[in-house]
């Protein structure tokens, strides 16, 4: 009796573990009111673009993401996007990528069939996972940059994947 019950406690925290890994932390809606997830990170100093709970395909369009968020009269920078914060989102097209990201962990753009623009106005070139981009049509996208960075985009994976590299007007 006493391992049945030892079971069903251990299947319960098990169970809110679970929950609590797939879950986000906030919801903002950004200036074209797309609500955008986020989980905090760095002790709730900054925040990194996070999926939303119930499935991936939850950005489509154009996303712009923000440099900063103001919630609950708090501003955090946004310097991360979150493993497969963008995975499978299909009517993606273009993402916007402000300087304060820093980091793009892996699958963060996997499978976005439609991705044909990527805005990354980081100067520094984000520590971005090889697959980051899996299996998204990179080679016939086009990745604007700053002008000074074109360069160290050309050379860097998985940057130099994309079709087209140009300078941001």
């Amino acid at each position: 009796m006493a391992t049945k019950k030892l079971l069903i406690l251990f299947s319960i925290l098990m169970s809110m573990f679970c929950t609590r890994a797939m879950a986000y932390d906030i919801a903002v809606k950004n200036a074209d009111s797309v609500t955008i997830y986020y989980n905090y990170i760095n002790d709730k100093k900054d925040l990194e673009v996070t999926y939303e709970t119930t499935h991936y395909d939850c950005y489509s369009g154009s996303v712009v993401i923000p440099e900063e968020v103001n919630y609950k009269k708090r501003t955090r920078k946004v310097t991360r996007i979150g493993y497969n914060a963008f995975r499978d989102c299909t009517g993606l097209t273009s993402v916007t990528i402000p300087n304060s990201v820093t980091r793009i962990i892996g699958l963060a753009f996997a499978y976005c069939d439609s991705l044909k623009d990527v805005y990354c106005y980081a100067k520094e070139t984000p520590l971005t996972s090889a697959d980051a981009f899996l299996d998204s049509p990179v080679s016939t996208a086009t990745l604007h940059v700053p002008a000074a960075s074109v360069k160290k985009y050309k050379a860097t994976m998985p940057w130099k994947l994309f079709g087209t590299i140009v300078a941001i007007e």
